[in-house]
């Protein structure tokens, strides 16, 4: 019936949209879920791409899918096993015309948090919708327009319940440069939300939820950076840029800097897992001392990203990232010397800085103190002990 072309059955089809979760409501105490699934699943199939589709029929088939998904075929792990494919499917499908993104997002939202619910959840549930989703709520998180907010809310709750198992198998099913796809558009959407326009700005809770995921989400991409694109002819460049830079975007935020906000809003920013910059920090450091053979390809590119972090105020955050410099400068052969003094004295003048002004502290005197950092190190001729970067984290 769906897939007749004759404008004249529209009104059939109308009427089986309508009626069909009903039906299949009425069924479950006739058969099993595993065979109500498949029936669910050859009429979802069959509604995939309907023939001369008006959008009353798009309204409805989508009026469908919600109710089924909020139904309780789909509370049962055979049901979603049987269905998940197929209305991701159709979820992707909507998602790429771009019509109807309310209600696709919606039922998205209703998909997850029905995942999010569930009792009887395993790796394939979550495995299931990631294949065809995940790649494609990043992509679309990064557009302006009413519906982002929405989108983001889903990436978020797709990701946080992805665990590093789930990346791995994502990543182990993907060719190498469909891998890339994914994480670059991963990587843009985070950047891009560290702007704080994407949620209303009384949303700090939600605020607080994408930061979480975002941390999260950018120690997986790192590990999966560390194992397949960084040894000898792996080393993917443009992505390694990529990620300091997100990494940088992230700890810059307005959302995060502690000491521009209320007492009562820093407490909240800072619950649960404290300063997120001092985390987001150490894992710049993490990524380069991993990258300790490549410091010379990755230095002019990250000379920006580190400036910036350097600028955060934060003691710990600079403690962290100067001796960052201090490498940089020895990747483009300048002898290192003095490395301990030069960079307490550094961390030394920008906390008298810091205290000075009380509050924001102005770019320019900090890369100022920068500069002379670099003058100095430029300046030395006589080559002494270096100290890493990590043993200072």
């Amino acid at each position: 019936m769906m897939g007749v072309k004759d404008p004249a059955a529209a009104g059939s089809k109308s009427k089986l949209l309508r009626s069909y979760a009903f039906v299949l409501q009425e069924l479950t105490s006739v058969f099993t879920d595993v065979e109500l699934g498949e029936i669910a699943r050859r009429f979802v199939d069959s509604i995939r791409q309907l023939p001369g589709e008006t959008d009353k029929i798009r309204d409805l088939k989508l009026a469908f899918i919600s109710d089924l998904v909020e139904g309780t075929l789909y509370s049962t792990r055979p049901g979603r096993q049987i269905l998940n494919q197929s209305l991701t499917n159709i979820m992707k499908d909507e998602l790429n015309s771009g019509k109807k993104l309310t209600a696709v997002i919606s039922i998205t939202d209703n998909i997850l948090s029905s995942l999010h619910r569930a009792q009887d959840r395993n790796d394939d549930d979550i495995l299931e919708v990631a294949r065809p989703l995940l790649a494609k709520l990043a992509a679309e998180s990064t557009k302006q327009g009413p519906t982002r907010p929405h989108i983001t809310s889903c990436l978020c709750g797709l990701l946080r319940i992805m665990s590093s198992n789930h990346y791995k198998q994502l990543v182990s099913e993907l060719s190498r440069s469909e891998v890339e796809a994914l994480l670059s558009n991963l990587m843009n959407a985070f950047s891009k939300s560290a702007d704080n326009s994407v949620f209303p700005k009384d949303w700090l809770v939600m605020q607080l939820v994408l930061n979480d995921v975002v941390l999260d989400a950018s120690k997986e991409i790192s590990d999966i950076l560390m194992q397949d694109f960084l040894k000898g002819e792996q080393f993917h460049l443009k992505l390694w840029c990529q990620l300091l830079h997100m990494c940088q975007k992230y700890a810059s935020q307005p959302s995060l800097q502690v000491k521009l906000v209320s007492y009562s809003k820093k407490l909240k920013i800072l619950s649960a897992r404290g300063d997120r910059r001092e985390l987001m920090a150490s894992q710049v450091v993490k990524l380069w001392a991993a990258l300790k053979d490549h410091h010379a390809a990755v230095v002019d590119h990250v000379v920006e990203p580190f400036n910036q972090l350097a600028l955060i105020q934060n003691h710990r955050v600079r403690r962290l990232i100067l001796p960052l410099f201090v490498d940089m400068m020895s990747a483009r052969g300048v002898p290192k010397t003095r490395l301990e003094d030069l960079v307490e004295s550094a961390i030394h003048n920008l906390d008298q800085t810091v205290q000075y002004h009380r509050r924001r502290v102005h770019e320019a005197e900090y890369i100022s103190l920068l500069d002379s950092i670099m003058m100095d190190l430029k300046a030395s001729e006589t080559v002494g002990s270096s100290t890493s970067a990590e043993s200072l984290a």
